[in-house]
Order: structure tokens, then C-alpha cells, then sequence
């Protein structure tokens, strides 16, 4: 499926559950501090854009995703990620999944939130990231 780049210009910072693909998700740039564990779900998702955030964790439900393939794309740049995931993106998005599956990062994780630590703060010169 060939997905019209007009199509997706449109989601930053204008997002609505009816104007994305099925396999296509493009929430960059929007501020977000955190993504639900329901995207998990999600598991004929081809394409996820979260790059240019305030995410600094990913929920571990996203084991169930593929976006490790050749014809997957997963872009995550630009966010404050903890260091033990910053550390895994500096060697592959393939090393950032299995480290997600890991009973490590699951532990970690739920000491995280249960922390309740407060988000990055949002930054004003809010730049546009390709795709």
C-alpha cells in the first residue's frame, strides 16, 4: 500500500482516530508524553512515527509490533528517552524491541511510572522533522 505523502502532512498537531491509515501511525511532533499500552494492539501496524516528542519510555506492550522489518519504519529520534532505551536506539531500533521484551525493561518500567516522574519540559522552538 502506497501511502500519499498529503495524506500524512496533515496529522501533526491535528490528529483525529478517523483521519489515519490502519497501518500507519505519524504522531510526531505533538508534545506526547506517553503512548497507550493499547497500541500493542495495533499489530498490523507497518509504519510508526513518534520522533520529536516528550516520550521518555515506551509501554512494553509494544513487543506484539514488527517494525523491525525492511519494509517497516519506526522513527523515534528526537524524544528524551531514559538511558537504558537511548542506549538501545544507539544500536538499533531491533535492539530497542528486544530489549522492550525483556523481563529487565518490563520491571523497570512499571518502577518508572509507578515513580510517577514528571515529563521533559515542552521546548518552544517546536522544529518540523521529515519523514
Amino acid at each position: 500500500k502506497i501511502i500519499i505523502i498529503n495524506e500524512v502532512a496533515d496529522t501533526d498537531n491535528n490528529l483525529s482516530e478517523h483521519s489515519l491509515p490502519a497501518n500507519f501511525f505519524c504522531l510526531d511532533n505533538n508534545y506526547l508524553v506517553a503512548l497507550p499500552k493499547e497500541i500493542g494492539e495495533l499489530t498490523r501496524l507497518q509504519e510508526l512515527h513518534i520522533q520529536g516528542n516528550r516520550l521518555t519510555v515506551l509501554p512494553p506492550e509494544m513487543e506484539n509490533l514488527d517494525l523491525v522489518g525492511t519494509k517497516q519504519i519506526f522513527k523515534a529520534d528526537g524524544n528524551p528517552w531514559v538511558a537504558p532505551i537511548a542506549d538501545q536506539f544507539q544500536v538499533g531500533i531491533s535492539h530497542v524491541f528486544d530489549y522492550i521484551r525483556s523481563d529487565t525493561y518490563k520491571f523497570l518500567y512499571c518502577r518508572y511510572i509507578a515513580a510517577s516522574a514528571a515529563p521533559p519540559p515542552k521546548t518552544k522552538d517546536k522544529t518540523m522533522t521529515s519523514l
